[in-house]
């Protein structure tokens, strides 16, 4: 009889843990960018946040996705607890701040100019020598380039970085802009600036993008939902969605 219930204890105490798991209400952060925007209803959309979307969905989980700069959706992440924040940039110095699932996309960062500008830079040390380097205050491609020893640099922290990036370089207020390959068609678009006045002059990195979960999360939810985007992949899910953004199969990261 008392063997009996132990195991009766055990069996309640895993379906209880298993329903915690799938009522945790999870805070997603993303900001407004190129996979992530809000609509004209003023609802998130974009390939990321449907990524999301259809993970929370098969999860049968109570979360919600809110659009807020980059730094304030960071901050709150650090800090805890039960939220998450993408598409984040997985590097050395955040691996240890968040639990990672992914990846999402891989991403390339690189150097935008003005064509009439004429740069031609041999390697990363002529950058260094430019008036201004227009970036987004806190991101990643700004402690890149901070990390290379760069001072040129020109951050902004608002809740609209690559307009307001892309119209200062127009402007010819910055030199170049540090940026992923995609921002610039696609805050030209949408911003009617046309994308033929500017060029990519040199390639930094090549970087993979993931979702960032609070250090509080157990492990074998972490693990659950990188199943389910597992899944998304294996099933053709992702694929979908990324069609139906129109994301270019190099943005992919299905392998």
């Amino acid at each position: 009889m008392k063997s009996y219930f132990l195991i009766a204890f055990f069996f309640i105490g895993l379906m209880t843990s298993s329903f915690a798991a799938a009522d945790r209400k999870i805070a997603f952060f993303t900001e407004n960018g190129t996979g992530s925007f809000l609509d004209s209803k003023g609802i998130p959309t974009g390939y990321s946040v449907e990524i999301v979307r259809e993970m929370i969905r098969r999860m049968r989980n109570p979360s919600h996705i809110l659009i807020v700069p980059w730094v304030r959706g960071y901050n709150t992440v650090l800090q805890g607890p039960s939220a998450a924040i993408f598409s984040m940039i997985r590097n050395k110095e955040r691996e240890n701040l968040f639990k990672w699932v992914g990846p999402l996309n891989p991403t390339k960062f690189v150097f935008i100019a003005r064509k009439d500008s004429h740069f031609k830079f041999a390697s990363i040390e002529d950058a260094k020598k430019v008036g201004k380097i227009g970036c987004y205050k806190g991101d990643a491609r700004e402690k890149l380039l901070l990390e290379k020893g760069f001072k040129n640099l020109e951050p902004i922290s608002t809740e609209a970085p690559n307009s307001n990036n892309l119209k200062k370089l127009q402007l010819k207020r910055i030199d170049l802009w540090v940026t992923s390959q995609d921002d610039l068609l696609d805050s030209a678009k949408k911003y009617s600036v046309d994308p033929n006045l500017f060029e990519e002059v040199m390639l930094l990195d090549i970087v993979y993008t993931y979702i960032g979960f609070s250090k509080d999360m157990p492990d074998d939810e972490i693990k659950k939902w990188q199943e389910t985007l597992d899944d998304m992949k294996k099933d053709g899910t992702y694929i979908r969605i990324m069609k139906e953004f129109n994301v270019p199969k190099y943005q992919w990261a299905i392998d």
